[in-house]
């Protein structure tokens, strides 16, 4: 692996990961487990990109609906 790319790709987390901290308190449950899976997505994005990371479209689809579904019981 790249050095650099594994650098990046850390330093990315780590961010992500930061920005979640920051939002813990301002946030609802459901709000924060919506942000958790869009870091993840941001994450798995990232690999793909840059590392050529390969995805079944069964766990993309499950990600939507997770999405969704917290979005739309946010709402309630």
């Amino acid at each position: 692996v790249n050095p650099f790319l594994f650098v990046l790709s850390s330093f990315l987390a780590f961010s992500f990961n930061l920005c979640v901290m920051n939002f813990i308190g301002k946030l609802s449950a459901t709000t924060y487990v919506i942000f958790d899976y869009f870091k993840d997505l941001i994450i798995l994005s990232v690999a793909f990109f840059l590392f050529s990371e390969q995805f079944a479209r069964n766990e993309l689809v499950g990600y939507a609906v997770v999405v969704f579904g917290g979005i739309v019981w946010q709402q309630r």
